[in-house]
C-alpha cells in the first residue's frame, strides 16, 4: 500500500504540471525531492523494517508529504497569482528564451573577466586552506576524518567559502564562448584547463557536491544559450551523477558499514534523509517551537569565540556520535523545530513560491546570460534547504547574495564596451 501511495504522490506533480525543462523547478527540485527524501520511508520499511516500526516513521511519512505538496503548491501559487488568479496549464508557458545572446555578446570581455577573477580568487583561496589543512584531505589514508578535520581549522570554513567561487567560475567564462561557437567552446583549450584545475581542487576537499555544480552550471547554459537538452538526456546524466556520489562515497569512506559495496551505499542515501527527520522530530515532538532562533545560528560563528553550529548542535540533541559535523534535518524537519506543523506547511509553501518566482524572472522573462547563473544558484541553494533546512544554509544564502551583488554592481558600473 505504501508503494503505491508513494509512486502516485511521486508521479502527481510531474502529470499536473507537465515539465518541459529539465531545470524548471517543478521537474528538478521534485525529482530531487523524491530521490533524497521521497523514498526513504519505502526504501527503510523494505531494507530495515524493525528500525520502522520501532520509530516514528509513520507520522514522519506524512510530514513528508505534506512538505512535497506544499512545495508543488507553491509552484502552483506563483503561477496563479501571475496569471491574475487564473488556473493555467503552466506546460504550455514554457519556450525557450532566446534573448540572452544580445547581452552576453555586449559584455564578453567583462564576463570573460569575470570568470577568470573568480577562478583566480577560488585557486588562492584553495592553496591557503590546504596549507593551513596541512594535506589534500582526498590524498589522506582516512580521507572522512582528514576533510573533518581540515574543516575544523579555526578560519578555514571562509577559505573554503572562497573556494567555491570555482565552482560557478567556468561557467562565467564560458558565457561569451557558447554565444559565438556553440559546442566549440568546450574544446577551448584555456576553458578546458580552467574547468579541471577548479574541478579537481574541489574534489580535493573531500566533497563531491562542488564538482557536481560545476558541471549543472555548465550544462544549463549550453541548455539556455545553445541547444535545448532534452530530458531524457539530462535524467541520463542525472544516472551518471548518481553513480558518482555513491563511488565517490565508497573511496571517501570505505571502512564504514555503510559503503561496503555499492548497493548497501546506494541504500544508505535513499534513507539517510529520512532516518535525520525522525531523529529530530523525536527530539522535539514534546518541545516548544524555537520561532526561528535557529535561522541564525550559523551566521553567528562568525562572531568571536566558540559558537557551534545548527547540524552539529542537533546531533548533540538526538545524541549521535559519529565522524562529521552534524545531521542534516530536511527542511521539513527545519522548520517543525521552529514553528511546528504550521511551520511546515508555511516554510515549504514559500520556498516553492519563491523559487518558481526566481525561474519566471530570471529564465522565462530573462534577458540576461547572467540572470541563467543566478537562477542556477538559487536552484543549488534550494535543493541544499530541502534536505538540511534554511537554518543550515542561512551562511550560504548570505554568501551568495554578497557575491552577486558584488558582480552585479560591477557589470552595473562599468560601460559594456569597458575592460
Amino acid at each position: 500500500m505504501m508503494a503505491i501511495i508513494t509512486l502516485l504522490l511521486a508521479i502527481s506533480p510531474f502529470l499536473f504540471f507537465r515539465p518541459k525543462d529539465f531545470f524548471q523547478p517543478e521537474f528538478f527540485l521534485n525529482l530531487y525531492f523524491i530521490m533524497l527524501i521521497g523514498l526513504g520511508p519505502l526504501a527503510l520499511s523494505i531494507l530495515r523494517p524493525d528500525i520502522y516500526r520501532q520509530g516514528n516513521y509513520s507520522t514522519v511519512l506524512s510530514i513528508i508529504a505534506i512538505g512535497f505538496v506544499c512545495i508543488n503548491f507553491g509552484f502552483a501559487l506563483q503561477d496563479i497569482i501571475h496569471n491574475k488568479f487564473k488556473i493555467v496549464i503552466t506546460g504550455t508557458l514554457y519556450r525557450t528564451v532566446l534573448s540572452y545572446k544580445t547581452w552576453v555578446s555586449s559584455r564578453k570581455k567583462q564576463v570573460r573577466f569575470v570568470g577568470l577573477g573568480l577562478a583566480c580568487l577560488s585557486c588562492l583561496a584553495s592553496a591557503i586552506y590546504f596549507l593551513r589543512a596541512g594535506q589534500i584531505p582526498l590524498f589522506a589514508a582516512d580521507k572522512e576524518s582528514a576533510r573533518v578535520a581540515a574543516l575544523s581549522i579555526s578560519g578555514n570554513g571562509y577559505f573554503l567559502y572562497i573556494m567555491t567561487l570555482g565552482v560557478f567560475a567556468p561557467a562565467f567564462y564560458y558565457l561569451p564562448s557558447v554565444s559565438a561557437s556553440g559546442k566549440k567552446a568546450f574544446k577551448n583549450p584555456l576553458f578546458i584547463a580552467i574547468t579541471t584545475m577548479l574541478c579537481c581542487m574541489l574534489l580535493f576537499t573531500g566533497s563531491r557536491r562542488y564538482s557536481i555544480w560545476l558541471g549543472i552550471y555548465l550544462i544549463s547554459i549550453y541548455h539556455y544559450l545553445e541547444v535545448k537538452v532534452s530530458i531524457k538526456k539530462m535524467m541520463l546524466f542525472a544516472v551518471v551523477g548518481v553513480v558518482f556520489v555513491n563511488v565517490f562515497e565508497m573511496v571517501r569512506n570505505p571502512n564504514s558499514d555503510t559503503t561496503v559495496d555499492f548497493m548497501t551505499t546506494a541504500g544508505y542515501r535513499l534513507i539517510v534523509y529520512i532516518s535525520n527527520l525522525e531523529k529530530v522530530f523525536t527530539a522535539f515532538i514534546n518541545h516548544d517551537p524555537l520561532y526561528g532562533a535557529t535561522f541564525f545560528m550559523d551566521v553567528a560563528t562568525i562572531m568571536p569565540g566558540k559558537q557551534v553550529d545548527y547540524q552539529s548542535w542537533l546531533k548533540e540533541i538526538v545524541g549521535l556520535e559519529f565522524e562529521g559535523f552534524g545531521i542534516p534535518p530536511t527542511v521539513m524537519g527545519d522548520m517543525y523545530i521552529n514553528f511546528g506543523y504550521p511551520g511546515v506547511v508555511l516554510g515549504c509553501t514559500l520556498l516553492g513560491y519563491l523559487v518558481k518566482l526566481i525561474y519566471r524572472k530570471k529564465i522565462l522573462q530573462g534577458k540576461t546570460g547572467f540572470g541563467i547563473i543566478i537562477y542556477i544558484s538559487s536552484l543549488e541553494i534550494f535543493s541544499k534547504i530541502i534536505t538540511s533546512g534554511i537554518s543550515a544554509q542561512s551562511m550560504s544564502v548570505l554568501w551568495m547574495v554578497m557575491v552577486y551583488l558584488s558582480i552585479y554592481l560591477f557589470f552595473r558600473l562599468l560601460s559594456p564596451k569597458s575592460i
